[in-house]
């Protein structure tokens, strides 16, 4: 063993010996490099196939904000809204959205149950209706339903007579019909405080009919509590009473007159003053009639409405649709009355769909009845 130690340490050179470490030194180095360079540009490409997005942050003052204030902000809604248009609000609570689309006409919300608090006065025939003494609210507006109109955009207002009279036909009205329709209440129905509850349930401003004796008398039939031209004021008051107590939740009254209320201007004059100093609005049913109750309902500040059309036909190749259509295209506002029958209300349902679809507004009988009496103050 001793003699191959020799051996070996006389051909072992020490300069050969660094040359390969060297030499293998570089080689790992060149080997390291070329995995680093390569890994290096791998994540870039990784990272350049990365969908990015960059966020600001910005700092926020948490004093300076007064969380009450922030719950209580409601969006600003104009007049000149565009009910057709996508509109971008904050993030509003339940009770705003619902605020909103009620204003704007769209869903169906019901509207408050019927009495308001204070808005009638309780007599030995029942609760008449009445101007709250504090408030000053009077019964049009607490049982309109709101409704936001926009002005550059055709509006038709749609009142249905005879609700109430017929318990079957009155589901029909509130199956087929959107809660932008009013209705007219007959006072001599059943149970006209149940048709009342429902309509409102479903939305529907609600509008109570009652008869005047005219030109045609008697041969129309009136009803046993019409108001009558030979009938003392005391009578006629009692008959106003019993239409006025049969029910709430009414915004106004609907009547047919003609020219026998002109000749007796007087006597019906001291009787509409009793409707008016209640706090109701007025709606005729006679698109001829002449303007002395208009005049009446102005000077009291009280919301009036002419009706321009009565329909008893609204199949839709009916000349009836063809005159509300080119009213449309030249007037910006329309008032129409509909007899209601199973079939017209199906017809009617399908006029409103392709109306509103032309970019109509169905909108309540109130209000226009309100921008009416606004442009005349």
């Amino acid at each position: 063993m001793l003699i191959a130690f020799n051996r070996l340490q006389g051909s072992f050179s020490p300069k050969t010996f660094l040359l390969g470490l060297g030499s293998i030194c570089a080689l790992y180095a060149l080997i390291f490099g070329y995995v680093f360079i390569q890994s290096t540009s791998t994540l870039a490409n990784i990272e350049a196939r990365l969908a990015s997005r960059t966020v600001i942050i910005e700092k926020f003052d948490t004093e300076q904000v007064e969380p009450q204030k922030m719950a209580d902000s409601k969006p600003e809604v104009t007049a000149s809204l565009n009910l057709g248009d996508k509109v971008d609000l904050p993030d509003p609570g339940v009770g705003q959205i619902e605020e909103l689309q009620q204003l704007m006409g769209t869903g169906a919300q019901s509207l408050k149950p019927a009495p308001v608090a204070n808005v009638y006065e309780t007599t030995e025939d029942g609760l008449l209706p009445a101007i709250n003494p504090n408030t000053l609210l009077t019964p049009f507006e607490a049982y309109k339903r709101d409704f936001l109109v926009n002005q550059s955009r055709p509006a038709l207002a749609i009142a249905i007579l005879d609700y109430g009279l017929s318990e079957e036909l009155s589901k029909q009205i509130l199956v087929h019909l959107p809660s932008t329709v009013s209705l007219i209440l007959s006072p001599y129905g059943e149970n006209p405080d149940g048709a009342q509850k429902m309509a409102r349930e479903d939305g529907h401003e609600i509008w109570l009919q009652t008869h005047f004796e005219t030109e045609e008398f008697p041969h129309s039939d009136i009803g046993p509590y019409a108001f009558l031209k030979n009938a003392s004021f005391s009578q006629n008051q009692k008959h106003l009473t019993w239409l006025l107590t049969r029910t709430t939740g009414y915004s106004g009254l609907v009547a047919y007159t003609d020219s026998l209320l002109s000749r007796n201007e007087s006597k019906m004059k001291n009787l509409m003053s009793k409707v008016f100093m209640r706090g109701l609005g007025y709606f005729e049913l006679n698109p001829k009639q002449d303007d002395k109750l208009k005049t009446m309902a102005v000077e009291r500040s009280r919301p009036y409405l002419k009706n321009m059309a009565t329909y008893k036909d609204l199949r839709p190749d009916s000349h009836n649709v063809e005159d509300i259509i080119s009213t449309l295209s030249h007037k910006n506002e329309m008032t129409i009355v509909v007899k209601p029958t199973p079939n017209n209300l199906k017809d009617l349902k399908s006029l409103i769909k392709k109306l509103e679809n032309e970019g109509v507004q169905i909108v309540p009988i109130s209000a226009l009845a309100a921008l009416t009496l606004d442009r005349v103050q």
